[in-house]
């Protein structure tokens, strides 16, 4: 089988089905999410169903709108991610961070002189009192290894969300991951103060 985009899991990662579903966090059940770079929106599709949110997913593909079905509270929209500007800020927003680089579109992982900015993006689209959900992979795996063009670590978040209004709430690895994505990772949570 030929694997166009080698990082699609094909499901909803299991670590964020695990953190949505467990009493950790009071996550909002009302209000709207955002998962830039989405795919095919599973990720986008398991915010909606498990939490209630309005799940809406900028620089998404077809393939994400063929992914839902009529009952799946997920918006699909081809846009800039640098050009939302936080009149209508999020309730929660989920960046998982092993893609590809692409030049600032919302990943983190994208070029790291462009990091600060995505924090600042973050700080300015998130509500106060809500939450950002990472999950950092591949850990450990630097520029020239099997991982993405630029490696992210979960301490690189902290260096451009500190001192923005943010306070780390969960920091863990998880137990239970995609088989295909069985390399290293965490799951980190910060909530907007």
């Amino acid at each position: 089988m030929l694997l166009v985009t080698p990082w699609d899991a094909g499901v909803p990662l299991p670590p964020l089905i695990n953190l949505l579903k467990s009493s950790k966090l009071s996550f909002p059940t009302a209000g709207r999410a955002l998962v830039p770079g989405c795919g095919k929106a599973y990720d986008a599709i398991i915010i909606a169903s498990i939490l209630g949110l309005e799940s809406i997913s900028p620089v998404a593909t077809e393939a994400a709108k063929n992914t839902l079905t009529a009952e799946d509270k997920v918006k699909i929209e081809t846009a800039d991610f640098v050009e939302l500007d936080g009149t209508q800020p999020f309730d929660l927003i989920y960046d998982y961070t092993s893609v590809p680089p692409i030049f600032f579109q919302g990943f983190f992982v994208t070029l790291p002189p462009r990091r600060v900015d995505w924090g600042r993006k973050m700080s300015a689209l998130v509500r106060l009192g809500s939450y950002l959900i990472a999950i950092t992979a591949p850990l450990g795996m630097e520029k020239g290894d099997a991982g993405p063009s630029y490696y992210v670590e979960p301490g690189h978040y902290g260096g451009v969300l500190r001192g923005e209004g943010w306070e780390k709430v969960l920091d863990e690895d998880p137990v239970d991951t995609a088989a295909r994505r069985a390399w290293p990772q965490k799951l980190v949570v910060w909530k907007r103060t």
